[in-house]
């Protein structure tokens, strides 16, 4: 019996993927990152989390409007037929994986940080620019240090469980390219062989 094989796809979320990187038509599905923000305005993730939640609102927002990666998938996928899971994390998974009370003070002092910083301002132009920034600061802060293992380890998991449950045999994982190094070794931990795509890097694949 053959073993399963995952293409995994580094980019970026302003990227559209290649069409030509891959021949779609072997693909059985295409399992793709980003956190799923049904829950995103939940009261017990705003009181927990606020910054966070408002720096993720506007992430998302953003995301809608220039994010290409998910979007050129569905396109390939118009023409291929392949199923698409999404399988990150949802945002509450996120809150109680990373949140302390002590973040009540890291949020807090970058807000202030950055509101001392622009102090030039009008005040309700002073206020929005540091609510802003902080909160897009710290949602970098979670995204890239607080909870990018535990992210890598479910999406691992997530992408097993599906290949086993739909008896894929070749799929695509789309991803940001940090979460690479994370997700591939976990994969191949599960028996599953694993073709590292960076797309990031000019020139290369």
């Amino acid at each position: 019996m053959s073993v399963p094989k995952v293409f995994l796809i580094g980019g970026v979320h302003i990227k559209e993927i290649p069409k030509h990187i891959l021949d779609w038509k072997k693909i059985d599905a295409v399992l793709v990152e980003g956190a799923l923000d049904n829950d995103l305005l939940e009261l017990k993730n705003i009181v927990r989390e606020p910054l966070f939640i408002i720096g993720a609102y506007l992430y998302f927002l953003l995301l809608r409007l220039i994010g290409k990666d998910q979007k050129s998938v569905y396109k390939i996928r118009s023409e291929h037929g392949f199923r698409i899971h999404s399988i990150d994390v949802t945002i509450t998974e996120m809150v109680d994986s990373f949140h302390s009370p002590i973040n009540y003070l890291i949020s807090t002092g970058m807000f202030c940080i950055v509101y001392l910083l622009s102090s030039s301002l009008t005040s309700w132009a002073h206020l929005i620019y540091a609510l802003v920034l902080s909160s897009l600061g710290y949602v970098v802060y979670v995204v890239l240090f607080a909870t990018l293992e535990m992210r890598n380890k479910t999406m691992a998991r997530n992408c097993v469980n599906l290949i086993k449950e739909n008896k894929y045999h070749i799929v695509a994982l789309s991803c940001g390219y940090r979460h690479i190094k994370g997700i591939a070794p976990l994969l191949r931990k599960d028996g599953l062989e694993v073709v590292e795509m960076n797309i990031t890097k000019e020139g290369k694949e």
